[in-house]
Protein backbone atom coordinates (compact mmCIF):
# COMPACT_ATOMS: atom_id res chain seq x y z
CA UNK A 1 0.00 0.00 0.00
CA UNK A 2 1.70 3.22 -0.73
CA UNK A 3 2.31 5.74 2.09
CA UNK A 4 0.54 8.97 2.13
CA UNK A 5 2.25 11.92 1.02
CA UNK A 6 3.23 15.06 2.79
CA UNK A 7 2.10 17.50 0.38
CA UNK A 8 -1.19 16.15 0.99
CA UNK A 9 -1.16 17.28 4.66
CA UNK A 10 -1.92 19.97 6.77
CA UNK A 11 1.35 21.35 8.24
CA UNK A 12 2.57 23.47 10.50
CA UNK A 13 6.19 25.05 9.15
CA UNK A 14 9.00 26.93 11.62
CA UNK A 15 9.51 28.95 8.17
CA UNK A 16 6.31 30.39 7.98
CA UNK A 17 6.23 31.34 11.64
CA UNK A 18 9.82 32.96 11.58
CA UNK A 19 8.42 34.69 8.49
CA UNK A 20 5.08 35.78 9.85
CA UNK A 21 6.93 37.08 12.87
CA UNK A 22 5.75 34.46 15.50
CA UNK A 23 8.67 33.82 17.42
CA UNK A 24 10.16 37.50 18.12
CA UNK A 25 12.05 37.30 21.52
CA UNK A 26 10.02 37.81 24.27
CA UNK A 27 6.88 38.06 22.66
CA UNK A 28 3.23 36.17 22.76
CA UNK A 29 1.11 36.46 19.87
CA UNK A 30 -1.63 34.52 18.27
CA UNK A 31 -3.41 34.47 15.08
CA UNK A 32 -5.00 32.43 12.47
CA UNK A 33 -3.41 29.95 9.85
CA UNK A 34 -5.59 28.56 6.59
CA UNK A 35 -4.67 25.79 4.67
CA UNK A 36 -6.11 25.66 0.80
CA UNK A 37 -6.01 22.92 -1.78
CA UNK A 38 -5.77 24.55 -5.06
CA UNK A 39 -7.36 27.17 -4.18
CA UNK A 40 -9.85 26.30 -2.14
CA UNK A 41 -10.01 26.40 2.02
CA UNK A 42 -9.42 22.85 3.62
CA UNK A 43 -9.16 24.06 7.15
CA UNK A 44 -8.00 26.91 9.32
CA UNK A 45 -6.69 27.08 13.27
CA UNK A 46 -5.83 29.33 15.94
CA UNK A 47 -2.33 29.63 16.78
CA UNK A 48 -0.81 31.02 19.69
CA UNK A 49 3.06 30.97 20.39
CA UNK A 50 4.32 32.32 23.65
CA UNK A 51 7.95 32.92 23.26
CA UNK A 52 8.88 33.09 26.28
CA UNK A 53 8.05 30.10 27.25
CA UNK A 54 8.68 28.17 23.98
CA UNK A 55 5.35 26.89 23.36
CA UNK A 56 3.04 26.84 20.68
CA UNK A 57 -0.26 26.18 21.29
CA UNK A 58 -3.07 25.45 18.22
CA UNK A 59 -6.72 24.59 18.48
CA UNK A 60 -8.69 23.43 15.47
CA UNK A 61 -11.44 21.17 14.64
CA UNK A 62 -10.33 17.50 13.03
CA UNK A 63 -12.38 15.40 10.81
CA UNK A 64 -12.67 12.07 8.37
CA UNK A 65 -14.76 10.49 6.29
CA UNK A 66 -15.78 7.87 9.40
CA UNK A 67 -15.66 10.48 12.35
CA UNK A 68 -17.90 13.49 13.69
CA UNK A 69 -15.80 16.20 13.92
CA UNK A 70 -14.01 17.02 17.00
CA UNK A 71 -12.16 20.05 18.61
CA UNK A 72 -8.94 19.81 19.06
CA UNK A 73 -6.49 21.72 21.46
CA UNK A 74 -2.47 21.02 21.42
CA UNK A 75 0.65 22.49 23.02
CA UNK A 76 3.70 22.31 21.26
CA UNK A 77 6.97 22.95 22.37
CA UNK A 78 9.29 24.90 20.56
CA UNK A 79 13.36 25.36 20.70
CA UNK A 80 15.94 26.89 19.41
CA UNK A 81 19.89 26.51 18.41
CA UNK A 82 23.16 28.86 18.11
CA UNK A 83 23.88 29.55 14.88
CA UNK A 84 27.20 29.95 14.01
CA UNK A 85 27.79 33.48 13.08
CA UNK A 86 24.85 34.92 15.74
CA UNK A 87 21.63 34.38 16.22
CA UNK A 88 19.62 31.00 16.71
CA UNK A 89 17.51 28.51 14.74
CA UNK A 90 14.17 27.53 15.97
CA UNK A 91 12.72 24.03 15.66
CA UNK A 92 9.54 22.41 16.75
CA UNK A 93 10.15 19.95 18.95
CA UNK A 94 7.88 16.41 18.33
CA UNK A 95 5.76 14.18 20.55
CA UNK A 96 8.83 11.43 19.72
CA UNK A 97 11.45 13.72 20.72
CA UNK A 98 12.60 14.81 17.60
CA UNK A 99 13.55 18.22 16.78
CA UNK A 100 12.83 19.02 13.25
CA UNK A 101 11.08 21.55 11.38
CA UNK A 102 7.77 20.77 9.96
CA UNK A 103 4.81 18.75 12.05
CA UNK A 104 1.95 17.00 9.85
CA UNK A 105 -1.46 16.55 10.63
CA UNK A 106 -1.56 12.43 9.95
CA UNK A 107 -4.49 12.41 12.05
CA UNK A 108 -6.16 14.41 15.02
CA UNK A 109 -2.74 15.30 16.20
CA UNK A 110 0.41 16.81 15.06
CA UNK A 111 3.53 14.72 14.12
CA UNK A 112 6.86 14.44 12.22
CA UNK A 113 7.08 12.89 9.15
CA UNK A 114 8.93 9.50 11.00
CA UNK A 115 6.00 9.17 13.05
CA UNK A 116 3.31 9.37 10.12
CA UNK A 117 5.62 6.88 7.61
CA UNK A 118 5.08 10.02 5.07
CA UNK A 119 6.40 9.77 2.13
CA UNK A 120 7.41 12.85 -0.38
CA UNK A 121 5.26 12.99 -3.71
CA UNK A 122 8.48 13.09 -6.01
CA UNK A 123 9.49 9.29 -3.83
CA UNK A 124 5.93 8.18 -5.72
CA UNK A 125 6.50 9.56 -8.82
CA UNK A 126 5.77 7.13 -11.43
CA UNK A 127 5.87 9.43 -14.41
CA UNK A 128 7.43 7.47 -17.15
CA UNK A 129 11.08 8.96 -18.11
CA UNK A 130 10.52 9.77 -21.16
CA UNK A 131 8.87 12.81 -20.30
CA UNK A 132 11.42 13.38 -17.62
CA UNK A 133 12.47 16.62 -19.45
CA UNK A 134 9.20 18.37 -19.78
CA UNK A 135 8.74 17.48 -15.79
CA UNK A 136 11.56 19.08 -15.13
CA UNK A 137 10.94 22.10 -17.57
CA UNK A 138 8.01 22.71 -15.47
CA UNK A 139 9.24 22.59 -12.22
CA UNK A 140 11.93 25.22 -13.45
CA UNK A 141 9.28 27.41 -14.90
CA UNK A 142 7.44 27.61 -11.52
CA UNK A 143 11.40 28.21 -9.66
CA UNK A 144 12.23 31.09 -12.18
CA UNK A 145 8.94 32.90 -11.90
CA UNK A 146 8.68 33.01 -8.19
CA UNK A 147 12.54 33.46 -8.07
CA UNK A 148 12.29 36.56 -10.10
CA UNK A 149 9.23 38.20 -8.62
CA UNK A 150 11.07 38.27 -5.00
CA UNK A 151 13.95 39.20 -5.76
CA UNK A 152 14.69 42.83 -4.79
CA UNK A 153 17.82 43.99 -5.87
CA UNK A 154 19.31 42.13 -9.56
CA UNK A 155 22.55 44.65 -9.27
CA UNK A 156 24.94 45.96 -6.83
CA UNK A 157 26.99 48.63 -7.75
CA UNK A 158 26.84 48.23 -11.41
CA UNK A 159 27.15 43.95 -11.23
CA UNK A 160 25.03 41.50 -10.77
CA UNK A 161 24.44 40.17 -7.41
CA UNK A 162 25.05 36.34 -6.82
CA UNK A 163 21.41 35.78 -6.38
CA UNK A 164 20.86 36.87 -9.78
CA UNK A 165 23.75 35.10 -11.41
CA UNK A 166 22.61 31.99 -10.34
CA UNK A 167 18.81 32.79 -11.76
CA UNK A 168 20.40 33.61 -15.16
CA UNK A 169 22.20 30.50 -14.95
CA UNK A 170 19.30 28.69 -14.21
CA UNK A 171 17.40 30.06 -16.82
CA UNK A 172 19.90 29.28 -19.47
CA UNK A 173 19.57 25.53 -18.27
CA UNK A 174 15.35 26.07 -18.89
CA UNK A 175 16.27 27.40 -22.51
CA UNK A 176 18.19 24.83 -23.47
CA UNK A 177 15.88 22.32 -21.89
CA UNK A 178 12.47 23.75 -23.76
CA UNK A 179 13.27 22.24 -27.31
CA UNK A 180 13.49 18.91 -25.33
CA UNK A 181 10.60 19.19 -23.15
CA UNK A 182 8.66 20.75 -26.54
CA UNK A 183 9.22 17.22 -28.17
CA UNK A 184 8.33 15.70 -24.82
CA UNK A 185 5.02 17.23 -24.97
CA UNK A 186 4.01 16.56 -28.26
CA UNK A 187 4.57 12.75 -27.32
CA UNK A 188 2.50 13.12 -24.50
CA UNK A 189 -0.07 14.73 -26.68
CA UNK A 190 0.09 12.03 -28.94
CA UNK A 191 -0.26 9.34 -26.33
CA UNK A 192 -3.69 10.72 -24.47
CA UNK A 193 -4.69 10.97 -28.20
CA UNK A 194 -4.25 7.03 -28.27
CA UNK A 195 -1.57 7.50 -31.23
CA UNK A 196 1.35 6.77 -29.91
CA UNK A 197 2.05 3.61 -26.75
CA UNK A 198 4.28 4.52 -23.70
CA UNK A 199 6.32 2.43 -22.35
Amino acid sequence: MAKYVCESLRKIDIRFLKREGYLELNVWRSGIIIWSSRGTETGRANVTVDSPNSSLNISYYYSDPWTEPMYVNESITLTSTPCHFGGVRYWIKCGCGRRIGILYAGAAKFACRRCYDLAYYSQQDCTPRMFSALRKAWKDEGWLENEYANMRVKFWKGRPTKRYRNWLARLRCYEALSSDASEQLDTLIRCLDGTKKVK
